[in-house]
């Protein structure tokens, strides 16, 4: 430790100058934790814990459950979501040195999550076939929606076709390319010291980086907000799209915003070092901790919404439902049930179709 006055702001309002932490490893760190931040860290690893148990439950039940393979392992890897990024806090709280790394590795695996669940919703619809046939019935999207034109009334309605539905695709799936790519690049700059996590310079590549990652962010919900209002009639009731779509949108959103918010506070000189840790790095303690409790109170919810024996059925079910819907005819449903039915009954649809 030492007398320092920087970006850490070593100083207090009232001027008094305090000792600066500059050794911030796991021994220095947890050697000196004073009692309010044991319990804190105690709670911390409860959560974390908690994931992890819920996330068992969850593969015991859908391994019994789900007799389509696919589906169910799509399931999985999406649920592993939750308990990854609640485990993966914990450890770059008890490691700050490792925050940087531990955030890219876990955005990078949310990304992949989200193109599973993109193809999840292809599934549910019975395949591509199925997919193909349901938006060769002329429909009307409303473009209003969160989270990027929500208060934008006067859009006009995307007309959904067999060209406009990819582009809704990938506006979703870009994410899964954007993320990885972007933590990449912060991985490299970070080991030459040009990435600094929470420092918001303009001259520190980490401004520049998370402003491209809102901007893929906001994009790709929105095109999930699109693709759930698109089939909300048909998969809304059997399965629950809405309530998974906004588990998967509040989580992600919540999480960026923290890391946005601990990095301005930082930078504001709100956030101070500490004898036993800088600013910075206490910001992403106090970041990581959030994300700790707050994915694994996401698991819970996830669980309730992913976890579910209607989940599992065949996706006979969902075209059947639709005759009642005033979007879809009967020739609409013969489409999908006529050449591929044999195939969506014995589950080799679902399982060997993707988008």
């Amino acid at each position: 430790m030492t007398r320092m006055k920087d970006n850490d702001s070593s100083l207090f309002g009232d001027g008094l100058e305090v000792i600066c932490a500059t050794d911030i490893t796991a021994t220095a760190w947890l050697s000196g934790l004073p009692d309010m931040m044991i319990g804190i860290l105690t709670v911390c690893i409860f959560f974390a814990f908690l994931s992890l148990v819920v996330y068992a439950e969850e593969i015991a039940f859908l391994l019994r459950h789900f007799p389509v393979g696919t589906r169910r392992n799509k399931t999985i890897w999406i649920l592993a979501y939750f308990p990854v990024f609640s485990v993966t806090a914990m450890l770059a709280v008890l490691v700050p040195l490792s925050s940087t790394i531990i955030d890219i590795v876990a955005n990078t695996f949310f990304a992949t999550c989200l193109y599973q669940f993109v193809g999840l919703i292809t599934l549910y619809l019975g395949g591509k076939t199925e997919t193909l046939a349901l938006i060769s019935v002329p429909r009307d999207v409303p473009m209003n929606v969160p989270p990027l034109c929500c208060c934008c009334t006067c859009l006009p309605k995307l007309h959904l076709t067999r060209k406009t539905y990819p582009v809704l695709q990938l506006t979703a799936i870009q994410f899964a390319v954007v993320r990885p790519l972007l933590m990449f690049i912060a991985a490299v700059l970070w080991s030459n010291g040009s990435y600094i996590a929470g420092s918001m310079s303009p001259y520190n590549a980490y401004l520049y980086i998370i402003i491209i990652n809102i901007v893929s962010t906001m994009i790709a919900m929105y095109g999930l907000m699109l693709i759930k209002r698109a089939f909300l009639d048909q998969l809304e009731g059997p399965y629950r799209l809405s309530l998974k779509v906004t588990c998967l949108q509040l989580s992600l959103i919540i999480t960026v915003f923290i890391k946005i918010i601990t990095g301005v506070l930082v930078y504001s000189n709100v956030i101070h070092c500490t004898e036993f840790l800088p600013s910075k790095a206490r910001a992403e303690v106090i970041n990581h901790c959030v994300i700790t409790v707050i994915m694994a109170i996401f698991g819970v919810l996830g669980r309730f919404a992913f976890r579910r024996k209607e989940d599992a059925m065949e996706t006979s079910h969902v075209m059947s439902s639709s005759l009642s819907s005033p979007s879809m005819d009967s020739s609409v449903v013969y489409v999908g049930e006529g050449k591929d039915k044999d195939k969506t009954m014995s589950g080799q649809t679902a399982d060997n179709t993707h988008i």
